[in-house]
């Protein structure tokens, strides 16, 4: 999205349908940018939000104006975020998300592929794949401490 060469357009225009209203309407059919807010993840990975304003006159002469949000590049999980501040790195593959998962075990933020639902104890509990590897196996994390370091 270039924001910065876009030029919000706020134009007077008498509307020819009603001659008899000296009134001039202030929307103009179009479509236009009114706000970009940038996110940079940790990583580097940079999102653009955009807010965009399309106006369309319909055969009756009465304007419509619709607001919606786009975002460059979309993110790993298809959701549209009403604000950068909703906007998470997954831990595990570090793509960018709106809905996120807690692990329960470690406390990171990861995406919804990455994580597995476990039963222990009769609770169910949404964990990280490793988590989740070093809950079946309890001696795996041990183990691989002290082969690898």
């Amino acid at each position: 999205m270039a924001a910065k060469s876009l030029v919000l357009r706020k134009q007077m225009t008498t509307d020819p349908q009603n001659l008899f209203n000296p009134q001039q309407s202030p929307l103009t059919p179009g479509r236009v940018i009114t706000k970009v807010k940038r996110y940079v993840s940790p990583t580097g990975q940079v999102v653009e939000l955009g807010w965009l304003t399309t106006t369309l006159r319909d055969q009756q002469g009465i304007w419509h104006t619709e607001e919606t949000v786009e975002v460059d590049p979309p993110l790993a999980d298809g959701t549209t975020p009403s604000d950068c501040s909703s906007i998470r790195e997954c831990s595990r593959c570090r793509s960018l998300i709106t809905r996120s998962c807690c692990c329960k075990s470690c406390r990171l933020i990861f995406c919804e592929p990455c994580t597995v639902e476990i039963e222990t104890e009769g609770q169910k509990a949404r964990v990280c794949l490793e988590c989740a590897e070093s809950i079946r196996h309890p001696f795996w994390r041990l183990a691989k401490k002290f082969i690898w370091g």
